[in-house]
């Protein structure tokens, strides 16, 4: 399944009747965590699937706001939007950088060692962890499961005392997450992103 990735976050979305909206290539999730980029990358949970079941490589950027008259003709003409997986923020408290990589690594370990089944890793003020789904869930139902992929990481970094809180915005579907190893201010955040993933990524999903 193939996720888009974006140059920065002012991407417009597309409002379904416009014909020189910009498309960005897609990848899979495991390529997306490992790749290298030379800009400020991002992705998003959703992916297009096409009339034939097959994965569109190619798509535009959709938002809640802009985006409904776009997914009711994707709809009309046999495809769907879906998510496909949960991107999760933990912001450091307070709101600061990490002092050091060892820090943050530490506390990308420590969640590891209790959510096995998903990718973690570090950002400049938190740390970003992300479920791929076991099955794929319409925008309209995300929500539910993104509320509970929230509850099931609040226990984890509960329970190993992480200095970090949600970031409740998570639960939109069109939010962006910035990937791990990419160019932000002119630096490469690859050297602090110690970055945690499954050696088989089977997915998470809840109950």
């Amino acid at each position: 399944m193939l996720h888009p990735v974006f140059r920065g976050i002012k991407t417009p979305s597309w409002a379904g009747g416009e014909v020189d909206v910009p498309l960005v290539d897609c990848h899979s999730l495991e390529e997306l965590m490992q790749t290298q980029y030379d800009y400020d990358a991002f992705t998003t949970g959703y992916i297009v699937v096409r009339p034939d079941g097959e994965y569109l490589d190619q798509i535009p950027r959709f938002s809640s706001r802009k985006s409904r008259d776009a997914i009711r003709q994707i709809r009309q003409d046999g495809g769907d939007l879906l998510m496909h997986a949960v991107l999760i923020d933990l912001d450091r408290t307070p709101h600061d950088p990490w002092h050091t990589p060892v820090e943050a690594k530490r506390w990308v370990d420590d969640l590891f060692d209790v959510m096995p089944e998903a990718v973690i890793y570090a950002t400049t003020r938190g740390i970003r962890v992300v479920f791929k789904l076991r099955r794929l869930v319409s925008v309209e139902n995300y929500h539910k499961i993104a509320k509970a992929a929230m509850r099931y990481v609040s226990h984890a970094v509960t329970a190993v005392g992480a200095p970090v809180v949600m970031d409740d915005t998570c639960q939109e579907w069109d939010r962006l997450a910035r990937l791990p190893y990419v160019q932000r201010d002119g630096r490469s955040t690859g050297d602090g992103a110690a970055l945690r993933m499954p050696r088989m990524w089977s997915g998470w999903f809840p109950g």
